[in-house]
This record gives C-alpha cells, sequence and structure tokens, in this order.
C-alpha cells in the first residue's frame, strides 16, 4: 500500500472519528443529568402528534402528556421544553395540572386554553407526590409562516437527589398562516 493511500485513510479515519465525538458533544446530557428516571408516561401512551393551521403569533395549546411518578419519593420538576424543533416554532409557556381536575386538551386555540380548569401550577418547582399522575400543558406558535414542527417534549425534574431528562415522542405541527392551511395542516409522522 502506498503512502499516499495510508495517509488518505489516516486522515479519514481521523474526521470520522471527530465528527462521531463532536456528535456525541452535541447530543449527549448536560453534565450532572440523566436519561429517563422515575417520571414515567402513564399506560395509555403513545407516539401521538396532531397539526393545524394557525396565524403567525397566534397561541395555541398541546396537552398530551400525561405522567405518574413511580417512585416512593416526591419529584419536583425544573422545566419542559420543546424538543427536535424543526425551526419556525417556539414556547410561549406551560403548566402543570394534576389529572384529577380540569379536562385534557390534545390541541386547542390560546394559550392558556379557554376554560383551562382549576388547580394550574408553574412547571418550574411543582412538587409531585408519589404515585401521582398530572398533565403537562405547554403553549406554542408559528414565529412565520410556512410548516413548522416539533418532534418531543422535554422535561428536566429532580429525584432522590439526581437531575434527570426525559424526551417524551409527542408532536405537534403548525401551519401559518391559518386562511392558506386550514384543513391542510399534516401532523408530523415520526
Amino acid at each position: 500500500m502506498s503512502v499516499r493511500r495510508l495517509a488518505i485513510g489516516a486522515a479519514t479515519l481521523a474526521v470520522l472519528a471527530g465528527g462521531g465525538t463532536g456528535a456525541w458533544l452535541a447530543l449527549r446530557p448536560a453534565a450532572g443529568v440523566a436519561v429517563g428516571g422515575p417520571l414515567a408516561p402513564t399506560s395509555e401512551f403513545a407516539f401521538l402528534a396532531t397539526g393545524t393551521a394557525a396565524d403567525v403569533g397566534e397561541p395555541l395549546t398541546y396537552g398530551l402528556l400525561v405522567l405518574k411518578g413511580v417512585d416512593s419519593q416526591p419529584m419536583e420538576l425544573e422545566r419542559v421544553e420543546l424538543a427536535r424543533v424543526d425551526g419556525g416554532v417556539r414556547m410561549v409557556g406551560s403548566y402543570v395540572q394534576p389529572t384529577s381536575v380540569g379536562r385534557g386538551i390534545a390541541l386547542a386555540y390560546g394559550y392558556p386554553p379557554p376554560r383551562p380548569g382549576p388547580d394550574r401550577h408553574p412547571v418550574a418547582g411543582y412538587r409531585l407526590v408519589p404515585h401521582a399522575t398530572l398533565r403537562v400543558l405547554v403553549g406554542f406558535e408559528a414565529t412565520r409562516p410556512g410548516h413548522h414542527a416539533f418532534h418531543a417534549l422535554r422535561l428536566y425534574y429532580r429525584a432522590r437527589g439526581h437531575r434527570y431528562r426525559t424526551d417524551y415522542p409527542l408532536a405537534a405541527r403548525v401551519c401559518a398562516p391559518k386562511a392558506r392551511w386550514l384543513g391542510h395542516c399534516e401532523p408530523p409522522n415520526d
């Protein structure tokens, strides 16, 4: 084998190794945060996606994430965020609500939604007692015309002295403007 081929092979291997390291660094959880944890979706959970038309800046509420604490210790929620975002969509707010009050919301116009029900709490600092269930609701909007989506909801929380991050495969697409896409906005199909 020629010296030139060896040099090209070594350079290619270095680039691939560097790219793999870069991808690992970009996708790994933040320091001190474990993936998973003792907060689980309810037994009815599956990949759920929806899509709707809305005007730029018109808020929507998405409320398909229902979770249950499966630990014997309380858990404290830190934050929820949209994950795997296809640009042009941003979160405008979030709250949690025990499933024993209020009604479930798949997708609604407005944030908070019309008649959101009682007992709403900010996500940050909410303490979930053992074996209780809660609904996580997020508000989001399109920031420019076009088709825009998020493909997961990411929740950060603390339990038993550890920090956790979990991605839940719940997706939504918003197509703007409403007049152009009403009835023609397909959900993401992850």
